[in-house]
């Protein structure tokens, strides 16, 4: 297979591999440009599967936590090569489920890179943006282009989306957390959003970095829907070996902004889980190693729904 672990991965790497893709597996896997970031990169929605039960998994909101990307690449690449070959891996044995059977009624939506300007900043550095307003004004800001986990306007994605905790703290930034200056402000934002309202979906996974954690609990659901949310937790956890969060960690006292589990739960009112990979002790350049354990661990993940 094309796509390898365990090495660095850009911007041309990722956009490389969904044309492989798109070219490879054409009478599968559907790709999709559906939105540009600020610094006029694009962001792809790759599409595999042939049922109607859909399912949209995330990677890349946070610019820092560069592993998740090329691990749903891989992810990808695997499943369309066991469609195609119709290949029966079990998943896990935690179900009778097969994968290849699961792609015949179900489709994996997946954007494994929302904010590609961040990405490339943590990445190789602020000199990655090309527009010089947006280049000048996030150095300016005097955080380490390692810990940058905005997008290029230094708005924390996942503080942006509408929700019942959304709330501007101040006009302007007070923190390393900025939400925006309203909810759904940023380009990338309205990007995901759009995809959450044109495809009907039965779920959602949003794939973090760091802790090993399983975030499932909404303050703001019904017990119903949280009890569900943590059967479908549960089962991520006898995938992955990660725990599942303390729903009291589910809100922070000094939250300023709506997460992309907090709309999709809200407005779309599905299971929306947040997976955060790596170990909790990692830091920030996360290093390529984890690749391959990643990649071990969240594999069957798209398929508990």
């Amino acid at each position: 297979m094309r796509i390898t672990l365990n090495r660095n991965y850009y911007y041309d790497n990722f956009i490389e591999d969904c044309i492989y893709l798109r070219d490879q597996y054409s009478d599968i896997l559907e790709i999709e440009e559906i939105g540009k970031s600020y610094d006029n990169r694009n962001i792809m929605l790759l599409k595999v599967g042939k049922g109607s039960n859909n399912v949209i998994c995330t990677g890349g909101v946070h610019g820092r936590e560069t592993i998740n990307t090329i691990v749903m690449m891989k992810m990808l690449e695997t499943y369309c090569k066991i469609l195609i070959n119709q290949n029966n891996i079990d998943i896990h044995g935690l179900w009778k489920k097969k994968i290849s059977d699961y792609l015949e009624n179900y489709s994996l939506y997946f954007i494994p890179l929302l904010n590609p300007d961040g990405y490339m900043i943590s990445l190789k550095g602020f000199d990655e943006i090309q527009n010089k307003e947006l280049r000048d004004y996030d150095k300016s800001l005097n955080i380490p282009s390692s810990q940058w986990k905005y997008n290029g306007r230094g708005i924390d994605l996942n503080r942006n989306f509408p929700s019942v905790t959304w709330r501007s703290k101040s006009p302007v930034r007070e923190s390393n957390i900025y939400s925006g200056e309203f909810p759904g402000s940023e380009l990338e934002t309205k990007v995901l959003i759009e995809i959450f309202n044109r495809v009907k979906s039965i779920g959602y996974i949003d794939y973090h970095s760091r802790g090993k954690v399983i975030y499932y609990y909404r303050h703001a659901m019904s017990n119903e829907y949280n009890s569900r949310q943590k059967e479908i937790a549960l089962n991520i956890s006898k995938l992955t070996g990660y725990y599942l969060g303390n729903p009291d960690d589910e809100f922070e006292p000094d939250q300023v902004g709506g997460n992309t589990v907090h709309y999709y739960s809200e407005y779309i009112e599905k299971p929306a889980i947040t997976v955060e990979t790596v170990n909790e002790n990692a830091s920030f350049p996360l290093s390529i190693k984890y690749q391959q354990e990643t990649y071990s661990e969240i594999e069957k993940t798209p398929f508990v729904f």
